[in-house]
């Protein structure tokens, strides 16, 4: 059930409402401002955009990162890493291979090389780090990938 409490507000006066320390009104400030072009519009406006983009079906670019941070997360995740983390740091190494690209085959390689530490820290059978985690984490990650 929705209750209707006043009038419409207006975007900026929720920005008051945000805290600014954190560059959240920022963000939503330049999302506010983004174009409401028409589909037509745009075609005019932006030729070369709209043949990508619509017309070729493209896929939006995106921003990669240098193959340092993956190397780097590889490392800690190679010394640093503890019993109930280690899934997660597999998990945000593929995320950084897709941010660096770093072939998936690389990716696997170094997580399989991690395998035997992880399973070496297991205390308990019920947390054993096996080939099983690593391959329920390929299905979730080569998806994306």
């Amino acid at each position: 059930m929705a209750y209707r409490y006043g009038g419409a507000v207006a975007l900026e006066k929720l920005l008051d409402y945000i805290p600014d320390s954190n560059g959240e009104q920022q963000r939503i400030q330049a999302l506010m401002r983004k174009s409401r072009l028409s589909l037509a519009e745009a075609k005019e406006k932006y030729p070369d955009w709209y043949d990508r983009r619509v017309v070729k079906k493209e896929r939006r670019g995106r921003w990669t990162v240098k193959r340092d941070l993956y190397d780097w997360w590889l490392h800690r995740i190679a010394d640093e890493i503890k019993v109930g983390h280690r899934f997660y740091g597999i998990m945000t190494l593929a995320i950084y291979a897709k941010k660096c690209n770093i072939d998936e085959a690389e990716l696997r390689r170094d997580a399989f090389d991690l395998l035997k530490p992880y399973d070496d820290m297991s205390e308990e059978d019920i947390n054993r780090f096996t080939r099983t985690i690593l391959c329920a984490l390929w299905r979730c990650s080569t998806r994306t990938m």
